[in-house]
């Protein structure tokens, strides 16, 4: 592109066909070049797969699980997918999982499983290791999830976005729903009306839903902006 070798013009189209973004791109050969340099650098032990791990319960402190969940909402996902694909429309033939992320997505979760239940199920967590502490953070089995997919349910799913990929990488496809805070305040107000026994930070779920939509915002599927 522009007499640059190795470059591609690229543009976003969005909703009813609208350019929303364009520029400049590798071409598939540089892409794969790049790609391969990125996968083939050392990880360090704080890397992806190693914040994956911790999330997935080696850590059985609850203070400690929180923290982790809180890190690895601040990092961006980068699963080793090919550096380019052939885009096809599917049809998934199965009830996709549902992920909400977002200051109320607690609170969102329980009530779909509360008011629709012959729609939605909350996929528990269990154990990563027979004999394992139950008090320690557990895993989401892909099992658990398939059991509420064959009662034409949709499973709900209280995830990472690390996770999030993983699923798509598995061609689970699950549905991510990012609830859009407008302000602390406005989380502040609508925990206090939706849940007031909760005891968790406002500032704190505001500051990692920002960070969620900065780093993560390639992984939803549609955003709903909350209004206290």
């Amino acid at each position: 592109y522009n007499g640059k070798l190795g470059s591609w013009l690229a543009i976003r189209i969005g909703k009813n066909h609208k350019e929303v973004e364009r520029g400049i791109i590798p071409n598939k050969n540089r892409a794969e070049q790049l790609a391969s340099v990125q996968y083939t650098l050392p990880k360090t032990a704080g890397g992806d797969r190693a914040d994956f791990w911790r999330f997935r319960g080696l850590r059985s402190s609850k203070r400690n699980l929180r923290k982790s969940r809180e890190d690895l909402s601040a990092q961006p996902v980068q699963t080793k997918f090919p550096a380019y694909e052939r885009v096809v429309l599917r049809e998934a033939g199965f009830l996709r999982p549902v992920t909400i992320f977002g200051p109320i997505a607690d609170v969102a979760r329980e009530k779909l499983a509360r008011e629709e239940p012959d729609i939605y199920q909350i996929a528990k967590s269990e154990p990563r290791d027979a004999g394992t502490d139950h008090r320690s953070s557990g895993i989401i089995r892909l099992h658990t999830i398939k059991q509420i997919i064959d009662q034409d349910k949709h499973a709900l799913l209280d995830v990472t976005p690390n996770a999030v990929d993983r699923l798509n990488y598995a061609q689970w496809y699950p549905i991510v729903v990012f609830l859009n805070p407008d302000s602390k305040q406005g989380v502040k107000t609508m925990r206090m009306r939706l849940c007031p026994e909760s005891r968790k930070s406002a500032r704190k779920l505001y500051e990692r839903s920002h960070k969620l939509r900065k780093n993560n915002h390639h992984l939803f599927t549609t955003t709903i902006n909350l209004n206290s």
